[in-house]
């Protein structure tokens, strides 16, 4: 028999005139994992700041450990029995683990505080939770896993009850994300519960002890375990939107992209051959090593062997990724200044703002204007190219991310985890882009720590080994 946590009914949160949550009903269990998805960003925004305690619910019913409290109350309640750990945490690089632990606190419960009892304490939990590093370890020199696994051991210690997990644009590889829910697991035998924010459905599936699925602001259906299917889940989500998606792609042109016995001093001897409209998955096994091959193909960093080719016989050494930009190249990835949006400016000035760089005739014939901006609203099935981005939703910016390459049209097109989106409707909506795109002819060059959610990516990925190496890998699942 299971005991319950939390529970809402018929929960409903307007904003502005609109029901983004129109009668929700969530049920979480004490010392469980408990998977949210949702086909919109903003539905999963509005849910996670109502658990957070940031946002209050306009109507419903809310029960904590199987007691109704009231919705004006269950802010403050919330706020103190629950934590948020999303990778970006407010620990202070400067500062070691323990005083990030002991001396950074919200609400202090003394002005004395006895480092070295708390010291003792906190390298006991670490022995417990079987976590490596030396409580001493400055904040910076912590990877990625070690901040959330550390962030997980600074909620138990305060006594956090339920913990939202944020795992939205992590990063982790796969392997990395096993041995965060490892601590999870012995973390849940310690009376802490879970919700899980992953927009990579496959991970969401392995690592969850129930489902909730989101859809139109209601919650279509509560899945346990032993009924997780993903198709079934797609197919709820989705509608049948994946019935026309192509899971097989067209006949691919010439080379336009080559990588001869690249070597530096992680990578080793990778040769890669990118055909044009072709679609190339390479899975990194970390991250160090994506970054690696990141930063030579835009030229952040000079192999010390091999060199690389665009098109047909033009040697490619970018000096940077403007540069790389003007050899053909182009980046899709969160540091790169080609997914800096200005928000302050339109759909068709941010659009344009690359292909005018390339193409000054651009701001001064307004027949060409004019037909860049059919172009745009034809990509976006509306009139959109006056719309400042501040009035777009998050699947239609990433839209004008893509616009950008469709328009400038480079021959290859890199993009980094692109299926980390917020929300599974945002991942279709990259996979229709990287088709349109590659359709024009344009090779597209996938890097990713995961898996991707899409058969016929995987079947035919490449994986760049812990040793830095590539190893061509057909056929697998």
């Amino acid at each position: 028999m299971r005991d319950e946590l939390l529970r809402i009914e018929n929960g409903i949160r307007t904003v502005n005139g609109y029901d983004i949550l129109a009668g929700i009903q969530i049920q979480i269990f004490k010392n469980q994992t408990c998977g949210l998805i949702s086909g919109e960003q903003k539905e999963m925004e509005a849910i996670w700041s109502v658990l957070q305690g940031e946002e209050q619910l306009n109507n419903g019913t809310i029960y904590i450990n199987e007691k109704k409290i009231e919705l004006e109350d269950a802010a403050d309640v919330l706020k103190a029995n629950v934590m948020t750990v999303s990778g970006v945490s407010r620990l202070i690089n400067g500062l070691t683990l323990a005083e990030n632990m002991f001396v950074v606190r919200e609400k202090p419960e003394q002005s004395l505080i006895h480092m070295d009892i708390m010291e003792k304490k906190l390298q006991i939990l670490f022995d417990q939770f079987d976590f490596p590093l030396d409580i001493h370890t400055p904040v910076m020199e912590m990877s990625l896993l070690e901040r959330y696994q550390f962030e997980l051991i600074k909620a138990y210690m305060r006594g956090i009850r339920l913990v939202l997990l944020d795992l939205r644009s992590s990063r982790l590889p796969f392997l990395e994300v096993k041995k965060l829910f490892d601590l999870i697991d012995k973390m849940k035998k310690r009376n802490i519960t879970f919700v899980i924010w992953n927009p990579i459905l496959y991970q969401l599936i392995r690592f969850s002890d129930q489902l909730m699925i989101l859809k139109n602001g209601k919650t279509a259906r509560f899945f346990e375990r032993s009924e997780f299917d993903e198709k079934t889940i797609s197919l709820i989500l989705l509608g049948n939107v994946n019935a026309n998606r192509r899971e097989t792609f067209p006949e691919m042109g010439g080379c336009v992209f080559q990588m001869k016995s690249i070597s530096d001093s992680y990578l080793y001897n990778v040769s890669l051959n990118i055909k044009a409209g072709e679609i190339r998955f390479v899975h990194c096994e970390n991250t160090e090593g994506m970054m690696h091959l990141y930063r030579v193909l835009s030229g952040e960093a000079l192999p010390e062997s091999g060199y690389m080719v665009i098109g047909k016989n033009e040697y490619y050494q970018p000096e940077n990724m403007e540069d790389a930009v003007r050899q053909g190249v182009g980046f899709i990835e969160d540091s790169s200044f080609s997914k800096t949006l200005f928000y302050h400016l339109t759909v068709f000035e941010n659009i344009s703002l690359i292909k005018g760089n390339f193409l000054k005739s651009i701001w001064r014939k307004r027949r060409y204007r004019e037909s860049l901006k059919k172009t745009i609203n034809g990509w976006f099935h509306k009139d959109i190219c006056s719309q400042k981005l501040n009035t777009l939703s998050e699947t239609e910016l990433q839209k004008v991310l893509f616009c950008r390459w469709m328009l400038y049209r480079p021959r290859l097109l890199v993009l980094v985890n692109p299926f980390i989106g917020g929300c599974i409707n945002m991942n279709e909506a990259s996979m229709d882009n990287i088709q349109k795109i590659a359709a024009q002819g344009t090779g597209i060059l996938i890097l990713s720590t995961n898996k991707l959610p899409y058969p016929a990516l995987n079947e035919s990925r490449s994986i760049l080994t812990g040793m830095g190496e590539l190893t061509e890998r057909i056929g697998i699942s």
